[in-house]
């Protein structure tokens, strides 16, 4: 979407980690939304128009073992000076 963007981010985390969120936000079964969740990415990952892909300049953080704060102070860890 922004090609000449300084800094490019993949944020993601294991779909186990993103059920565990979503359950401590909306309730419901981890195991059920974890079979969601890696249903709904194999579908984003595989569909024709726009399928969900890093691109090859972005910074991958993987957010499975972080506070929202350690995730802040990734990001900003990244931004140029």
């Amino acid at each position: 979407m922004f090609p000449e963007a300084t800094l490019k981010l993949f944020v993601t985390a294991s779909p186990r980690v993103r059920a565990e969120r979503r359950v401590a936000e909306i309730g419901g079964n981890v195991d059920d939304v974890e079979a969601s969740i890696v249903a709904r990415d194999r579908k984003d990952l595989t569909r024709a128009d726009s399928p969900l892909t890093e691109t090859s300049d972005a910074v991958v953080v993987d957010t499975s073992g972080m506070t929202i704060a350690d995730v802040v102070d990734r990001i900003l860890g990244l931004l140029p000076a």
